[in-house]
């Protein structure tokens, strides 16, 4: 027999730094309020998972409308909280 896996959520290539972090801005603030939390980024090499969670790096370090859209999970969880 084979494996079943379920999931969360699943995003496709066109998807939104944003609304990846709307899907588990859940999850921080559960975090926030004392409970354990873990998101994983899963995908085939050079998917986008290191761009999902980091951004672009130029959002690191600034605040204009663009870098807030390349901003990643962790700018937006840290901003978040």
């Amino acid at each position: 027999g084979g494996s079943s896996f379920t999931y969360d959520a699943v995003f496709g290539p066109e998807s939104q730094q944003i609304d990846i972090f709307e899907s588990v801005k859940g999850i921080v603030d559960a975090v926030v309020s004392g409970y354990n939390g873990t998101i994983v980024a899963y995908g085939q090499t050079s998917s986008g998972k290191t761009h999902t969670i980091f951004g672009e790096e130029s959002a690191l370090s600034s605040s204009t409308d663009n870098d807030e859209a390349t901003a990643g999970l962790v700018q937006r969880s840290l901003k978040a909280i």
